[in-house]
Order: structure tokens, then sequence, then C-alpha cells
């Protein structure tokens, strides 16, 4: 251990190790002067950088994490490039958070400067543009309608051809156009170079399995980049899903971290609801994650047909000629109401339990007054949900009716 930490000394780069509970175990001297901190005031520490601006986050096959993060220092502002991943350094010892950090900040404010120069400059000759550019897509008024609902915003896909595409760069603007055909001038201009290196669509988007409260859902990876080149370049999934009458999404996905498996464990749904779910890959470009085109839709309504548990235990007591009846209430949250039955023996069949409620029961004691004093009594209570799938019957319990 000794070894490898003054080899970590001597290292230029930012260097930290958390245990499990996330506390400073070693800081090397470089991470110390960026924190303005002493070492000895860090270690066992959960010692945090202010972070202003978080970039672009990345995984490798191996599980090490890549991104970008703007901090504030003790030398001011800067990026730094983070490298993160679990190491052993003691065999029987817990695995620990290396965190390797190098500063790009002079790179990084570069590129984004050059970025920001040729993606958003303005169309400075329209006439040019509009000689050289094609219309690509209109939006009708129904169209714009229903995204503004949907996204509070307009949005467009442009499935391009690589073939035709690739190592180019595309110049985008939009424009409105009225009902007289009059448009007006060209909005500013966003500008990209098409990455062939991106996963095709995952196939087969399916359910796996489903069980209360969970919808399992499955896909198959692509064979290949939308260019051909095998294998494809995959490092991890979005999952999207939007009700089956609204024509978009919304941008979120559901999982809040890229899934690096193919299943997604939904339990965030409403029954009855009617569901189309999409899947897409994710590829890693030159200045983050992309995404590929939406996989093939997959359409579900899920339909709870699974009954609560069994209201237990029940208690009984009679006096004044009335019998009464306590359970305790229901945790799940769907359960709607109770019904309670009643016959004249303990191993009446079916059809001989009577039911005492004509709707059901909100609350969770009963009062039977048609008793016959002297007369012994047999119940039990079952649990319906608002689907109005009933439970299993209670345990039954007995009382002889006191006057």
């Amino acid at each position: 251990e000794a070894r490898a930490r003054s080899l970590f000394e001597s290292q230029g780069d930012l260097i930290v190790l958390r245990d499990s509970e996330g506390r400073i175990t070693f800081a090397n001297d470089s991470y110390c002067e960026l924190a303005g901190t002493p070492r000895e005031k860090l270690i066992g520490r959960e010692c945090m950088l202010t972070i202003l601006e978080q970039g672009d986050t990345a995984l490798e096959s191996n599980g090490t994490r890549m991104h970008d993060q703007k901090i504030e220092t003790a030398l001011g502002p800067r990026w730094i490039a983070w490298r993160e991943g679990f190491v052993r350094n003691d065999a029987g010892k817990p695995a620990e958070m290396q965190s390797v950090g190098r500063d790009v900040t002079d790179r990084t404010e570069s590129e984004r400067a050059l970025t920001e120069a040729r993606d958003q400059e303005p169309v400075l000759f329209a006439d040019d543009y509009e000689a050289a550019a094609g219309v690509i897509a209109f939006m009708d008024r129904a169209g714009i309608e229903e995204q503004i609902k949907t996204f509070g915003r307009l949005q467009y896909t442009d499935q391009l051809s690589l073939a035709g595409a690739a190592n180019k760069r595309l110049r985008y603007a939009v424009r409105y156009v009225n009902g007289s055909e009059q448009k007006a001038l060209f909005s500013n201009t966003v500008a990209l170079e098409p990455f062939a290196s991106v996963a095709a669509p995952p196939r087969g988007l399916t359910k796996l399995a489903d069980d209360q409260d969970l919808i399992k859902l499955e896909w198959t990876p692509p064979d290949a980049n939308v260019d051909g080149a095998r294998p494809p370049s995959i490092v991890g999934y979005n999952i999207y899903r939007r009700l089956a009458r609204r024509v978009f999404a919304r941008g979120d996905p559901l999982n809040s971290e890229p899934l690096t498996g193919t299943t997604f464990d939904d339990r965030k749904f409403q029954y009855g609801a009617n569901y189309v779910y999409t899947v897409r890959a994710l590829s890693q470009g030159l200045n983050g994650l992309i995404e590929s085109a939406d996989s093939e839709p997959f359409q579900i309504k899920p339909v709870d047909t699974y009954p609560p548990a069994a209201p237990g235990p029940v208690t009984i007591a009679s006096a004044n000629n009335v019998i009464s009846l306590f359970w305790p209430s229901s945790s799940e949250p769907d359960v709607a109401g109770y019904n309670v039955y009643r016959a004249e023996s303990e191993d009446a069949p079916d059809q001989d339990w009577v039911k005492l409620n004509p709707r059901l029961a909100a609350a969770v004691t009963f009062r039977d007054e048609q008793v016959i004093s002297g007369r012994r009594y047999y119940y039990r209570v079952t649990a319906v949900d608002k689907f109005e799938n009933e439970s299993k019957r209670s345990k039954i319990v007995s009382e002889t009716a006191n006057p």
C-alpha cells in the first residue's frame, strides 16, 4: 500500500480514494491543492468539491465512468475530466472508489467557444442560404398545437441516410409560413456533422413478464451501427413511454441512468392506461452520448387481476343481541372496501355463506344486528380492490349472540 501511495504522489493528476461510505481514504497533493484543504482535514470526511456544471458522461465496458465537471476550486473555476472506478489496494479489504482527474479547462473552453461560433452563427446571407437549402419538412397547425401541448416547445427529427450525409456538415434553420404562403425570415442556424458510429435501433421490444405493480420489458440489441459496421457501438439504452393517444412522447426517459442490460422494470404506471414503449441504444459520440432511432413501438394496456391479501386477524364480540367484527385496515393502496359473509355452521359450503353488506364496507368494523339471541354465527371477511378483485376469505371466526 505504501508503494502504491508513493506512486500516486508522483503523478500530476488529481487522485482521491473513497470508501463504501464516500469517506476520503487518500488524496494526493494535487487534489489537496485544488480543494484548498490540508490532507489531514480531508481524510475520513465526505468532502465534495462544489460542482458548477456537469458535463457529458460515458461508461466503458469495464464499468469505468468518465465525465467532465466544472468545479469551484481554491484556484478558481476549473474543468476537470474524471475517470472513476473501483480498485482493491490490499487483499481482503473492501474495494475503494478511485477518482482520477485531469485539468482540461483550456481545452474545454476552447472547444465550447469554437462550437458556439460554428453552430449558432446567424444566417447573414438569407438569399444564399435559401438558394442552397431545401425544405425537408412542414409542420401544420395541428402538429404545432400537439407538440406545444406535449412538450411546451417544437421539435423535429431528421432521419438521415448516412450514405449521403456522412462526413458532411449540415446546417438547419426554421421559418414560419402563413396561410397566404408568405414566408418569414430564417431563424438562426444550427449545424451538425452526422456521426456514423451510432448503433441501429434495438429490436424486438416486448413484455418479458408482469406481476402486481410491475411491467418487465426486454429487447434485443442491434446487430450493427447505422453504417453497417459491426459490432455495434453500444454503451447503454434509454427507454421511453407515452400514452397511446399522444403522437409524441415526453422528452425524458423512464430510466434515470443509462441502462446497461436489455431489460427494464416499470413500476410507475397506472392500470387501465394505454401505453406505448420505445427503446433507444446509446453510442459514445465525440461530445457525449448519442441516441439511436426508436425501436419498433410496443403497446400494452396493463390490467390489474391481482386480488389483495385477505384481512386479518378478525376479532369478534357480542353484546345486546349485536355481534361486532373488527379487523386491521389493509396496507394495500388500491383496496376499496370489504365484504362480510355469514353462515350458520363452520363447514358450510360456499353457496351457503351470505354476504351481509349490500355495498362495499369502507370501515374496518361491522355490526350484525340481524341475529337471534343464543344462536352461534360464523363469519369471514374479504378485501376488494378498486378493480373489483376480491381477496381470499379470512379465517373463520364465530360468536354466540348474547342478550
